[in-house]
């Protein structure tokens, strides 16, 4: 009868030995599993962060250009040599730099007066149409840092 409780002794002590490895295997691949799934969430995060630091950095090169387009037509009108030149040059600017942030943005977005002063003739490149093309992209330009700021908020939580 001893024998036998002693047997039976070593037969529950191995598969409680066995049970707990089976438990530390278990625990040890959902650990690795939760890991990797934070290191992707943590990549996916930092791939977007410099996304919308990439948009940034491009946002203040064309304020920058914006700036100088703007600091020549204050030049211009100071001056006021060479009007027709330098006020069409000026707008032929915003008018790029326009196109340079419409780019950024995702295909959806529609600016309406861009188009028309890029397919229009060059003689009637106005710096009111000039203005509203960069109203139009810079509210266009809001809508989407507005939604990345949403998505980005969405993904922490």
């Amino acid at each position: 009868r001893i024998q036998e409780l002693e047997t039976r002794g070593q037969l529950f002590q191995r598969e409680k030995s066995r049970a707990l490895e089976e438990l530390r295997a278990l625990l040890q691949e959902e650990k690795a599993q939760a890991l990797s799934h934070l290191r992707k969430e943590l990549e996916q995060k930092r791939a977007q962060e410099r996304n919308q630091m990439g948009m940034r950095v491009q946002l203040v090169k064309v304020d920058q250009r914006l700036l100088q387009a703007e600091q020549r037509k204050t030049s211009f009108w100071e001056s006021g040599d060479q009007a027709h030149t330098e006020r069409t040059d000026c707008s032929r600017e915003v008018a790029s730099v326009c196109q340079q942030l419409q780019a950024l943005l995702p295909k959806q977005a529609n600016i309406p007066s861009l188009s028309r002063m890029l397919h229009g003739s060059s003689a009637f490149l106005s710096s009111s149409h000039a203005l509203q093309a960069l109203q139009e992209v810079s509210e266009e330009t809001r809508r989407y840092l507005q939604d990345l700021k949403q998505e980005i908020e969405s993904l922490k939580h």
